[in-house]
């Protein structure tokens, strides 16, 4: 059993799947709304968002796939 954290990380994890354009409205409408309520997990989004999901972020596109 995965619980809502492991839930969320599978979910989080299947970005990569998508095609880029639409990882970033993936990410903030589907993924911010239900994210679990622990710092952890709002350090966790922050990282992600700055280095793989906002326009201009460090690395053009989610892992890299």
């Amino acid at each position: 059993v995965l619980g809502v954290f492991g839930l969320f990380l599978k979910n989080i994890f299947r970005l990569p799947l998508l095609n880029e354009e639409n990882v970033e409205k993936c990410f903030v409408e589907d993924f911010i709304s239900i994210m679990p309520e622990h710092q952890k997990f709002n350090e966790f989004m922050d990282y992600l968002t700055e280095n793989y999901v906002d326009s201009g972020c460090k690395i053009s596109y989610f892992f890299m796939t």
